[in-house]
């Protein structure tokens, strides 16, 4: 429909029928010029303005999800991932604890406050 439409503007389908034969062949023309060059120049400034639009919802929606992360408080402000660990006793929970404690203590002095 969209290529139908630019199709009819271009070649002059919002003149008067009975105006077209009796236009000046180079009249047509230079007027079906000014046609695209306006459809031109419309979609290029459409195509910048999308751009700029896009960058700033995109700035201000990035803005909003990370205020609104630094304002609730989700599990992930108190979990710690694990991976690859060998415990000694692997069913007791104050012997893992103990483990993940004496990890934190030695690499980040944060055992007492695990």
């Amino acid at each position: 429909m969209a290529m139908f439409s630019y199709g009819a503007f271009v070649v002059g389908a919002h003149h008067d029928e009975e105006k077209i034969p009796e236009m000046v062949e180079d009249e047509f023309f230079t007027e079906m010029q000014r046609n695209v060059n306006l459809l031109g120049l419309c979609f290029t400034g459409a195509v910048l303005y999308s751009f700029v639009a896009f960058y700033y919802m995109r700035k201000r929606l990035y803005m909003l999800a990370e205020e609104l992360n630094a304002k609730s408080l989700t599990p992930a402000d108190y979990c710690v991932m694990i991976r690859n660990c060998d415990f000694d006793d692997n069913g007791s929970e104050e012997s893992i604890l103990a483990e993940v404690k004496e990890v934190f203590e030695n690499r980040y002095n944060l055992g007492n406050k695990v």
